[in-house]
């Protein structure tokens, strides 16, 4: 059958703020309201934009720089670390207290190098099990941030900054890692009319006293959902992905060269700039030749410990994963049906990766609801292609 992808969950989250940072009305057409983009969009109302869904498209009045935050203002992140992450600093052009609330592993995913930089310029936070609070005035200023830990944090202070009045530096300490995402939020600033340059390979220099200007554009198609429903026809299904970008910054848009690899003999891939293909890599290296996975580390800090979920729920139909340090292994052996469910960990790509697992083999996945985080019509396209006999959420 056919399906189509979402739009990008990453444009999404990115475009939005920048919409909502910028004076006047802007126009975001073909966004998918995922959980982790509704969290996004909650929080930005609250900070004070106006933001109106009509069919797909969000109707958005920004300048929420300029508003003053209400006194003990709550904010609700969900379980997105973009909209926590993001958002973070731009908390701090209040200088009042924000809480930032969060479910599931959210505020125990890694957070070190914001609690670092609030350390070092005396800025207040009190981090909980469930929320954060923080308060204190983003100055301009030459930063050092860890650059292998997540590029998120780089890209929350490349939103803030630019509204500064002086200029400011980010020094990334290396390795860094996800850099097309940095990328992709340099790009969508430059839409909304700020600029970002790469001063180096490790610094970048941000002038201050800049501006966001309305825009209006449509949000591309997801390249991380189109690798799981292109992956059916890598198979031997007859699947036709419709909605993918031909040209794209997303990190996953290189799935068709892992496809490749995957499905041509034993692979060896990296995954620093591509962490969220990892899941369902396992799966086809398990399904094909078997394969050798670098940089795997920060799979550990994501929505769940995504090596020791996969390597569990690959055990179950006969798998074989090992895990040293940063470094994955799969060996190629018969695989059999699950004699037990198998378990999401309650992790949306999980739950996609394990749905091309059985898709061959056939079984069952518990808490299968996880996919409403980024794919909330995962399994209405399930169905489409026939993939599921019962859909008991």
């Amino acid at each position: 059958g056919k399906v189509t992808v979402p739009p990008s969950k990453s444009m999404a989250h990115r475009a939005l703020i920048c919409a909502a940072l910028a004076e006047g009305e802007s126009v975001l057409s073909s966004l998918s309201l995922c959980d982790d983009v509704r969290a996004t969009i909650d929080a930005l109302i609250s900070l004070g934009a106006k933001i109106t869904m009509k069919d797909n498209s969000a109707i958005i009045s920004g300048g929420i720089a300029q508003k003053s935050a209400p006194e003990a203002l709550v904010l609700d992140a969900g379980e997105s670390g973009s909209t926590l992450r993001f958002l973070l600093p731009l908390a701090l052009l209040k200088n009042t207290p924000i809480t930032f609330r969060g479910k599931g592993q959210l505020l125990k995913r890694p957070m070190q190098p914001y609690y670092k930089l609030f350390d070092e310029l005396g800025i207040y936070y009190k981090a909980e099990e469930q929320s954060i609070t923080v308060k204190g005035q983003l100055k301009g200023n030459v930063y050092t941030v860890e650059g292998d830990v997540s590029s998120q944090f780089i890209s929350g202070l490349l939103f803030a900054l630019p509204l500064l009045k002086e200029d400011s530096k980010l020094i990334l300490l290396p390795p860094i890692v996800s850099r097309p995402y940095i990328d992709m939020t340099i790009a969508m600033l430059d839409t909304f009319g700020v600029k970002v340059r790469w001063e180096n390979a490790h610094t970048l220099a941000i002038s201050g006293g800049q501006c966001y200007h309305a825009t209006s554009l449509d949000i591309e198609g997801d390249c991380s959902a189109g690798s799981v429903l292109s992956a059916f026809g890598l198979l031997g299904g007859k699947v036709e992905v419709l909605g993918l970008p031909q040209k794209t910054m997303q990190a996953d848009g290189v799935f068709p060269l892992w496809f490749d690899a995957l499905k041509g003999g034993y692979a060896t891939l990296s995954l620093k700039d591509c962490p969220d293909l990892a899941p369902l890599s396992f799966v086809l290296a398990a399904l094909f030749h078997g394969g050798t996975f670098t940089d795997a580390g920060r799979l550990r800090g994501k929505e769940s410990d995504r090596l020791e979920a996969m390597q569990t729920e690959l055990a179950k139909v006969g798998g074989s994963m090992t895990v040293s340090g940063d470094k994955v292994t799969i060996k190629p052996t018969p695989l059999h049906p699950p004699a037990l469910p198998l378990c999401s960990h309650g992790d949306h790509r999980i739950v996609m990766a394990l749905t091309v697992l059985l898709s061959t083999l056939g079984g069952e996945i518990t808490d299968a609801e996880a996919v409403c985080k980024s794919f909330p019509s995962f399994w209405n396209c399930m169905a489409t292609l026939g993939i599921i006999s019962e859909n008991c959420i």
